[in-house]
């Protein structure tokens, strides 16, 4: 039984990129998850860019406030159901200040990024 990704948690791990796409089970369809969550004390650029099958893409929101060291955030998600991207304050500071770069599909209201920490 395959479960869609929902919550990924690096914690110390020494990654510094990660690249996802599928949000979605990819075996059973029915499985989608309608938001994601990652953390990582390390990860400073993060995609997650869907640009095929977006039928089953039904993320509506992101959360990279546990991820600390961020600078680059592209979630280019084709299926324009993304709703909401949730930053600490500091990142918020950083995205307003342009050391903090997010990449969205054009569908996406840039207004709705949100602090939520």
């Amino acid at each position: 039984n395959y479960v869609a990704l929902e919550e990924l948690i690096l914690g110390d791990l020494p990654l510094t990129s990660r690249s996802i796409s599928y949000l979605y089970n990819y075996y059973n369809n029915s499985s989608s998850a309608k938001s994601f969550t990652i953390s990582s004390s390390r990860v400073t650029s993060l995609t997650l860019s869907q640009t095929y099958n977006t039928t089953y893409d039904t993320v509506e929101f992101i959360d990279v406030t546990g991820c600390p060291a961020l600078t680059t955030l592209t979630a280019n998600r084709s299926s324009g159901k993304l709703k909401n991207i949730y930053l600490t304050a500091a990142q918020k500071a950083a995205y307003d200040g342009g050391t903090l770069t997010i990449t969205t599909h054009s569908s996406f209201d840039k207004n709705t990024v949100h602090v939520v920490k």
